[in-house]
């Protein structure tokens, strides 16, 4: 497109020319030229037929030049010349298209450069632009016209007859029509009205143009637009072919664009769904959220929710238009949420411990389901319940520690960070380390509390247990080395009491040494348990009945049981004989009667005592799958106390569970007790009726072999005459031992630590034949002694005493070969038979012979 953009400068000064005869649209220009006219009228009438002929037919704006020379050539025209404005009609002109006659000679018109916008003045119009903005038309000479103007009209220096009409579309201004003829030409009134019509059919093709133009650009940019968005963009005509496809329907359904335009099996293929289809043939409807599959290029469907735009944004060539959301990758965000909520309930609800939410105001906002079993409603109820309420045992909020602990809770959340307090809450059933964790929104305003409690009754238990075992601990120690040293002085008084038991033989006073001895075998049971009691001392099993026992442990009891509770005894067996610790049967059974008559201490009732046995066969009781089938002695214990609550029932074996009250006991008694059963290769259980009583039954292995050996009264000790050593720290057992060593036969000779033996045995190994030391000494220990000895002389017999039955003394005694291991304190048969077996060993098999006690 060509554009004006200089000022012609005239070639000569020329006289003023008359003024150009003005026309409107409704006068006719004066005559000139008659038959010369008559034949250029019809002429021009011919080239705007042939115009009009080629105007309708035009098909694109090439059309518009194609018309212009047809009028140049059929009407007899030097030129014809349009010019059109650009977005402002007053401030900027264009050539846009002329045609000339080659035959006019006449020169063709400037050409300068494009893209440079004219004004009227510029093209030396001036005031005659206002005439032609008033619709009026202007014709005449070149010369006709005002000087200024003369350089546009007469390019060439070429007096010309011109006509100068406005061209209008729908009352816009568009721009003007020039019309150049020879100079002989004179415009008619015929010729002006032609010239307007043909301004008329130009204007009106131009301003369609341009309409077409403008909207070809706006459908352009909007498809550019479409093309690029995140949405899905489809276009059908009105046969139903896809017009438009846009890069996001390429990229869901894998189809590209050229795959799918303008194929008519597209439509079924791509869309199976016939709600979708059906769609498309309705007129003037609007299709909001219609969801439908579209299929995909790789076999699958996705689910699309589809919006009919057609009606608020028609464009050419688009009957209609959809644009769709992909809901396949909304749906699986959705499930994702659904399913992250889920699990993260299912969490929130299997964790053990109880979790609470609380809102701004502490009330409940969410509850866990281990809160609501502790509770004992459904959490859902228990939402918007102040905290108070959910603390108080009564559930009105009243509660003295419920409000103690929510003023805990409170007063951490309260806080701006997390904090942790250990806390009773009755109604939640124990003591928890409670956690409590304010959570603050983007302005650091509290809008909430998390409470998570951690149970910690059972540790809290543990550690009460815990503390009682130390100080049990700490107490059997201490109970261990009394009876160390108890052991000790039993020994010097068992020592001189057997003596005088030989010397009073016969005598007034042997019943009175008898009891004496009898006491001091009490004592020595006694101390045993106290070191069982302690986990120092080992038992030795024996042959043991078991009915003189419970008959020795009723007689104890019958001195300090409360008045208003009987004994009654029964004991129903051929052979109640067993291979058993004493002492610790002992302990069962005093501890089974002890328990029966604490029971019964406040109402009084029957202690009955039985010991039966009883026989398992294939067919017995689940209680005794874990024994073999035999004969068992059987001890039952039973009171007419209150019975065990069945909800204790089961724990009434666990270490430190008891009902005592304080001060009554530590709570080990059945623990110990099902302890020593179990060591024994028996079983204990337990029948109890609340209201009705308690009866416990032990069922322990019967001893095969008959009765067991009766002591003798006044036996023959195995007496020697071979050398010992005798070692120990208590200077009045040191004493008494060589007395009766002495008596016996024995050579002794007595140390008072194991350092001084050492240094006795080194200096003449041979001279002893055996060596007897304690093992709790200051210094050098029996152990360590008979390491040294036994070093000096391998083989050396060595007997070991110990009053307070440390285990690991015993084990490296036995590794060092000690011949026998004594407790104290060792009664003189004891004592002569175990050196009649050590040094007989020794000797291959010869035996000591036997003397009667001095």
């Amino acid at each position: 497109m060509l554009f004006l953009d200089q000022q012609l400068e005239p070639r000569r000064p020329s006289p003023m020319p008359k003024p150009p005869q003005r026309t409107s649209l409704d006068h006719a220009a004066p005559k000139a030229g008659r038959a010369q006219g008559r034949e250029a009228t019809l002429r021009l009438a011919r080239g705007l037929a042939a115009c009009s002929d080629l105007l309708h037919g035009a098909k694109r704006s090439g059309g518009l030049g194609r018309i212009l020379k047809a009028l140049v050539r059929v009407a007899g025209l030097s030129r014809v010349a349009l010019f059109l404005n650009h977005e402002d009609p007053e401030h900027g002109l264009g050539l846009s298209l002329a045609a000339e006659s080659p035959a006019a000679g006449s020169a063709p018109l400037a050409s300068p450069a494009p893209g440079r916008p004219v004004t009227y003045t510029a093209l030396g119009l001036g005031r005659l632009a206002q005439d032609m903005f008033k619709g009026n038309a202007l014709q005449g000479l070149s010369a006709d016209f005002p000087e200024a103007e003369r350089p546009f009209l007469e390019q060439g220096g070429a007096v010309v007859s011109t006509a100068l009409l406005p061209v209008r579309h729908n009352g816009a201004w568009l721009g003007f029509l020039r019309i150049d003829a020879p100079p002989a030409r004179r415009w008619t009134q015929e010729d002006l009205a032609l010239l307007r019509v043909l301004a008329d059919l130009l204007g009106g093709q131009v301003g369609r143009e341009r309409a077409e133009a403008a909207l070809l650009a706006g459908a352009q940019a909007l498809r550019g637009m479409v093309e690029n968005m995140p949405v899905l963009v489809v276009a059908f005509d009105a046969r139903g072919e896809i017009v438009f496809w846009n890069r996001e329907c390429e990229r869901v359904s894998g189809h590209a664009a050229q795959e799918v335009l303008h194929d008519r099996a597209a439509l079924e293929r791509l869309f199976p769904d016939e709600a979708f289809r059906r769609s498309l043939r309705g007129r003037g409807q609007d299709h909001r959220d219609l969801e439908s599959r579209l299929a995909c290029k790789d076999g699958g469907t996705r689910v699309i929710a589809w919006s009919d735009i057609s009606r608020q944004y028609p464009l050419p060539g688009w009957k209609a238009w959809r644009i769709g959301v992909d809901m396949s990758q909304r749906l699986l965000v959705e499930q994702a949420v659904i399913q992250a909520k889920q699990e993260w309930e299912r969490t929130f609800d299997s964790v053990p411990d109880p979790i609470l939410i609380l809102d701004g105001d502490m009330r409940a906002r969410r509850l866990n389901m281990a809160l609501g079993s502790r509770l004992g409603v459904h959490p859902r109820s228990l939402v918007g319940r102040f905290l108070e309420e959910l603390l108080d045992p009564a559930g009105g909020g009243s509660g003295e520690a419920a409000e103690i602990a929510a003023a805990r809770i409170r007063a951490m959340a309260a806080g701006s960070a997390s904090a942790t307090e250990e806390l009773t809450i009755a109604r939640w059933g124990g003591h928890f380390l409670v956690a409590v964790s304010p959570f603050h929104d983007r302005a650091a305003a509290r809008t909430g509390t998390i409470v998570v409690a951690h149970d910690i009754s059972r540790w809290k238990e543990l550690e009460r247990q815990l503390e009682q075992a130390r100080r049990l601990e700490a107490l059997g120690t201490l109970a261990g080395g009394i009876a160390h040293d108890f052991n000790n002085i039993l020994g010097v008084m068992l020592g001189y009491a057997e003596m005088l038991e030989a010397a009073t033989r016969g005598g007034p006073q042997e019943r009175r040494v008898e009891e004496i001895l009898r006491a001091g075998g009490r004592a020595k049971e006694l101390i045993a348990q106290i070191l069982a009691f302690s986990r120092q001392g080992v038992g030795s099993l024996a042959p043991l009945r078991l009915t003189p026992l419970v008959k020795e442990v009723l007689q104890h009891l019958l001195v300090t049981m409360p008045q208003g509770i009987s004994v009654r005894r029964r004991f129903d067996t051929e052979s109640d004989l067993m291979l058993a610790d004493p002492s610790l049967v002992h302990q069962v059974v005093m501890n089974l009667c002890t328990n029966a008559v604490q029971a019964m201490r406040d109402t009084g009732g029957i202690l009955e005592v039985a010991v039966d046995e009883v026989y398992l066969g294939e067919q017995r009781e689940p209680e005794y799958a874990a024994l073999a089938q035999g004969t068992y002695v059987r001890l039952r214990v039973r009171d007419t106390g209150p019975g065990i609550p069945a909800a204790i029932a089961g724990r009434i074996f666990d270490p430190f569970f008891t009902t005592k009250r304080p001060g009554e006991g530590p709570g080990m008694g059945l623990a110990v007790v099902h302890g020593i059963v179990r060591k024994l290769g028996g079983v204990i259980g337990v029948d109890s009726v609340p209201g009705l009583g308690t009866t416990m039954r032990v069922l322990l292995p019967r001893m095969r072999g008959g009765e067991a050996p009766a002591e003798e009264l006044h036996q023959t000790l195995p007496a020697g005459q071979a050398r010992i050593l005798l070692v120990d720290d208590e200077q009045a057992l040191l004493a008494i031992w060589s007395e009766a060593l002495s008596g016996l036969g024995y050579r002794v000779t007595a140390a008072g630590s194991g350092e001084e033996a050492l240094a006795l045995f080194a200096k003449a190994p041979d001279e002893f034949d055996l060596l007897l030391t304690d093992q709790i000494m200051p210094g050098m220990s029996g152990t360590e002694l008979a390491q040294g000895a036994l070093a000096l002389r391998p083989g050396l017999p060595v007997i070991l005493c110990t009053g307070y039955g440390d285990v690991a003394a015993r084990e490296a005694a036995a590794i060092l070969g000690v011949a026998e291991i004594l407790s104290k304190p060792v009664p003189q048969a004891d004592l002569a038979r175990s050196l009649e077996r050590a040094l007989g060993a020794r000797r291959g098999g010869q035996g000591c012979k036997r003397l009667q006690p001095a």
